[in-house]
C-alpha cells in the first residue's frame, strides 16, 4: 500500500547533529490490525552520552504501540506517545537535559489509508496531492512545551488519504532546500504524471547532488499505492563503499550449495515414493534408502571433474581468506594491546561501588571531598549529602548550591546561585557572604581554593580573579583583584564552560574547549600541554589536582575512562603531560564528577559512586 523512500543526506557533516528515521512495518496478523508505524527524528547539539536517544525514543513508541492491538490505532498510539513523555522526564530527572530544546520528532501512524501524526519542534509534514503541496503540520506549529510534568508529545491529527498521495516529513534544513530548489515541485509533478518511482526519485536528486552535498539531514517520503511495494532507503553520502568478501563470492558459494540438485539433474531420478497409511513403513525402508544405479559417462565424469575442482579451488581460497582473516585479527589485536601497554591503560571490567544513591533521595551533580569524606551537590536543591564511614547524612543548606570546595579545617565553601560564599563548618550553616562584582558582567565559570585564597574563573573575559581569605564576620566585604599580569603572553579565554575547568595546586591549570591544558603560574602563561594518548581524544570534562597530588586528573566521559598525568616529566624535566595511567571502564557509562584524596580515586557515575586505587 505504501512505498517508503528514507533520505539521509550526510550523517557525518556535523558532529552535533544526529537525525535518523524509523519505519516499522507488521511482522504478525495482530500488529496488521494497526498498520505501520513512521517516525523521523533530529536532535542538535547532542553530547556524546545522547548518541542513542533517538534510537531508545523511536523504541519506547514502537513497543507501547504495538502492545495493545484489540485496541484502535489512535488508542495505541496515545498510548505510545505517553509512554515516550514519561521516557523523557525520566531522563529530566536523570539530569540529561540537553535535549530540551533541541529535540525535533514527528510520529505518523498509517493503517490502509488512514494517517494519525504529531510532531514536536521543528520537523515539517506536507501532503502532495495532485500537484499541491499542503502542509500539514501547521496545527501543531503552535504548541507549547508544558514545564513540568514534561509533556512533549501533546496533540494528534487524523486525516483521510487517498491512492498517489505522498507524505513529505523532514527537519527543517531539507525542507527549505526542497522548497528553494523546486525539488517539491518536481516530485509533485511527476506525481500528477503518474512517474513518480525510485528512478524519477534519484534523477530529481542527482540533477542537484552539489547543493545536497553541503546539507545535513533526514527525509521521509511515503508514496500511497493501491499494491503493496519495499521500502526503499537511499542514502546520499559521498563515501567509499566496501563490497564484503562473503557478498562477492556469494554466487559461488550458492553453487557449492546447490551441488545436490545440480548432481541430481546429471543422474537419472527415480520416481516419488507415496506411502499409504494402512501399510507398514518399515517395509519399504529398505527401498527407501536404496541407491539408484547411475551410469558412469565421459560427459558425466569430465562435469564431476570440473565440479570437483572447482570445490577444491573455493575450499583452499576459503582457508586462506580465513587465515588472512585470523592473521590480520591478530594483528590488530596485538597493536592495540601494545597501544594500551604504552599509554598504560588498564580496562577495569567491575569496578567497585563504593555507595549508591537512589532516585528517589537525590540526584548528585558535583562533588568534593574534606578529609575521609565526600559531598555531594545538585544545583537545584537546598541541601547537600555527606558521606562518611558507610553513612550518608543529607545536609540543609539554605541556598541552592552551584559548586563547592575545601576551604580549611573541617569546613567547606560554596558558591550559591546568587554568586553567594556560603560556609559550612563541621557540618553546619555558619554564614553567607555576597561576593562583589570586580567589574560588570562578571561571570564565573569555575572556582578554587588555595592557601584559603579564593580563585574565580572568567572564561569570557578571560581572567583569574584572587579574593583574600574570608572571615565570614558580619558586613565582612572582600575585595578581589586581577591575579593576571596584563604582560602574561597568553589568557584563558578558551576555557571550558560548565565548571571543572579549573584546577590550583600552586599553579593554576586551565581545561580548555580543545582539549588541551594551559598552566599559568605567577600571574603568567607558563606553557600549553598537548595530551597525544590512546585511545585518542574525544572530549574532556574536567581537570583535578591539589598541592598535595603529584598528578593531574582528567575525566572524559565520552571515552569512559579517568586519566592521570604526570605534572612534570618522569626523568623530572619540565616537559609535563606524560601518561601515568588510565582507568577505562563500560561501567563509567556517565561520567559527571571526580575527587582524588589519599591514593584513591573517587568517581561520581550516575547515581553510583566508583573508587579506583592508584
Amino acid at each position: 500500500m505504501a512505498q517508503v523512500f528514507e533520505l539521509h543526506f550526510n550523517p557525518k557533516l556535523r558532529e552535533d547533529l544526529i537525525f535518523d528515521s524509523f519505519c516499522y512495518e507488521p511482522t504478525n496478523v495482530y500488529e496488521k490490525r494497526l498498520g505501520s508505524l513512521y517516525l523521523t527524528g533530529e536532535l542538535k547539539n547532542a553530547l556524546p552520552q545522547n548518541l542513542r536517544f533517538l534510537d531508545h525514543l523511536a523504541q519506547v513508541i514502537k513497543d507501547k504501540f504495538y502492545a495493545t492491538p484489540i485496541k484502535s490505532v489512535e488508542e495505541n498510539l496515545k498510548a505510545g506517545l505517553k509512554k515516550a513523555n514519561d521516557f523523557l522526564e525520566e531522563e529530566v530527572k536523570n539530569d540529561n537535559t540537553s535535549w530540551l530544546g533541541n529535540l525535533n520528532f514527528a510520529v505518523l501512524s498509517l493503517k490502509n489509508f488512514d494517517l494519525n501524526f504529531t510532531k514536536v519542534g521543528n520537523l515539517k509534514i506536507f501532503l502532495l496531492r495532485g500537484g499541491e503541496i499542503i502542509d500539514l503540520g501547521k496545527k501543531l506549529e503552535l504548541q507549547e512545551i508544558e514545564p513540568y510534568p514534561l509533556k512533549i508529545f501533546l496533540n494528534i491529527v487524523s486525516g483521510k488519504l487517498t491512492a498517489d498521495d505522498i507524505i513529505f516529513v523532514s527537519t527543517k534544513e531539507i525542507f527549505d532546500l526542497f522548497f528553494d530548489e523546486n525539488f517539491l515541485a518536481e516530485i509533485a509533478k511527476s506525481q500528477v504524471e503518474k512517474k513518480f518511482s525510485e528512478k524519477e526519485l534519484k534523477r530529481i536528486l542527482r540533477e542537484k547532488e552539489k547543493v545536497l552535498a553541503g546539507i545535513s539531514g533526514v527525509c521521509l517520503l511515503i508514496s500511497l499505492k493501491e499494491e503493496v511495494l519495499p521500502k526503499k532507503a537511499i542514502s546520499f553520502e559521498k563515501e567509499v563503499k566496501i563490497i564484503p568478501l562473503k557478498k562477492f563470492f556469494q554466487p559461488i558459494f550458492n553453487q557449492i550449495k546447490n551441488f545436490p540438485k545440480i548432481l541430481q539433474r546429471l543422474v537419472p531420478q527415480r520416481p516419488k515414493i507415496k506411502i499409504r497409511p494402512e501399510i507398514e513403513v518399515k517395509k519399504f525402508w529398505p527401498k527407501l534408502f536404496a541407491l539408484p544405479k547411475i551410469q558412469i559417462t565421459k560427459e558425466l565424469k569430465k562435469k564431476l571433474v570440473l565440479i570437483l575442482a572447482l570445490i577444491l579451488l573455493l575450499a583452499i581460497g576459503f582457508l586462506i581468506f580465513q587465515r588472512k582473516k585470523e592473521v590480520s585479527s591478530r594483528k590488530e589485536e596485538t597493536i592495540w594491546q601494545d597501544l594500551a601497554t604504552q599509554n598504560k591503560l588498564k580496562i577495569i571490567e567491575n569496578p567497585e561501588i563504593l555507595f549508591e544513591f537512589s532516585k528517589e533521595e537525590f540526584l548528585p551533580q558535583k562533588m568534593t571531598g574534606l578529609d575521609n569524606a565526600l559531598y555531594f551537590f545538585n544545583p537545584n536543591n537546598n541541601w547537600l549529602f555527606k558521606f562518611e564511614n558507610g553513612k550518608k547524612e543529607k545536609i540543609e543548606t539554605k541556598e541552592k548550591i552551584k559548586m563547592g570546595v575545601s576551604f580549611a579545617k573541617n569546613s567547606i565553601l560554596s558558591l550559591g546561585e546568587k554568586n553567594q560564599l556560603v560556609l559550612f563548618e563541621n557540618d553546619q550553616f555558619r554564614e553567607t557572604i555576597p561576593l562583589p562584582e570586580p567589574y560588570p558582567e562578571f561571570e564565573i565559570n569555575d572556582f578554587s581554593v588555595f592557601k584559603q585564597n579564593l580563585y574565580f574563573l572568567d572564561s569570557r573575559k578571560g581572567e583569574i580573579l584572587k579574593y583574600p581569605p574570608p572571615k565570614f564576620e558580619k558586613n565582612e566585604v572582600i575585595i578581589g583583584r586581577q591575579w593576571l599580569n596584563p604582560k602574561s603572553k597568553k589568557f584563558p579565554t578558551n576555557a571550558k564552560i560548565g565548571g571543572g575547568s579549573m584546577a590550583i595546586d600552586g599553579s593554576i591549570w586551565i581545561l580548555t574547549k580543545d582539549n588541551k591544558i594551559e598552566q599559568y603560574f605567577a600571574g603568567q602563561y607558563q606553557k600549553n600541554l598537548e595530551i597525544n594518548i590512546f585511545p585518542e581524544i574525544k572530549n574532556f570534562e574536567k581537570i583535578f589536582t591539589s598541592f598535595d597530588l603529584p598528578y593531574l586528573f582528567i575525566l572524559e566521559p565520552a571515552q569512559k575512562r579517568v586519566i592521570v598525568l604526570e605534572k612534570t616529566g618522569s626523568t623530572g624535566s619540565p616537559q609535563a603531560g606524560e601518561v601515568f595511567a588510565q582507568f577505562q571502564s563500560e561501567k563509567f557509562d556517565n561520567l559527571k564528577d571526580l575527587f582524588v584524596s589519599d591514593k584513591i580515586i573517587y568517581l561520581l557515575n550516575g547515581q553510583k559512586v566508583y573508587s579506583i586505587n592508584l
